[in-house]
């Protein structure tokens, strides 16, 4: 396990490294990606909200969950309202990923824990992958809780499921 975390860590730290060097959006350094060609990071979502202001500061908040993401190849999108903040990577069979911090934080920066959850077309079909989000409002505390903020966690868990160990 300790192989694991420390690997998932490696990586997380290395492209996360490269994604705040100043450099073209959409490369990286490294062979760190498993789906996006060496080097490359999956592209920006295609809308008109790249080229908007308040859409660039969030997304910039939560390069550290996008940038590993778009390393493996995965088409990531961030949305956002009053209190909350979603990050979404799109998977190719049509599914997407939605990753959230706890209700009370102000942003990614105060998060005490994450919710993963892969969502279909049908929206009574939500796959609670992963939800290290604390106890709340009297809502019971995620399975992975434990964990709290730790990304290095979290990215273990996303990677073993996306490389197929934890598919039922």
């Amino acid at each position: 396990m300790y192989a694991v975390a420390h690997t998932a860590l490696a990586r997380l730290l290395r492209v996360y490294e490269a994604a705040t060097e100043t450099q073209p959006i959409g490369t990286c350094d490294g062979g760190l990606a498993n789906g996006a060609p060496d080097g490359e990071l999956a592209p920006l979502p295609d809308h008109s909200l790249v080229n908007d202001a308040e859409w660039q500061a969030h997304w910039k908040r939560f390069t550290h969950l996008t940038t590993p993401l778009r390393a493996r190849g995965l088409m990531c999108d961030v949305d956002f309202g009053l209190h909350s903040h979603t990050v979404y990577a799109f998977l190719s069979d049509g599914t997407y990923l939605t990753i959230s911090h706890d209700l009370h934080a102000e942003g990614p920066e105060t998060a005490n824990g994450w919710l993963v959850t892969r969502e279909r077309e049908d929206p009574n079909h939500v796959e609670v992958l992963y939800d290290s989000i604390p106890e709340q409002n009297g809502i019971q505390s995620g399975r992975d809780a434990r964990h709290g903020s730790d990304l290095t966690a979290l990215f273990s868990a996303l990677d073993a499921y996306l490389d197929g160990t934890n598919r039922g």
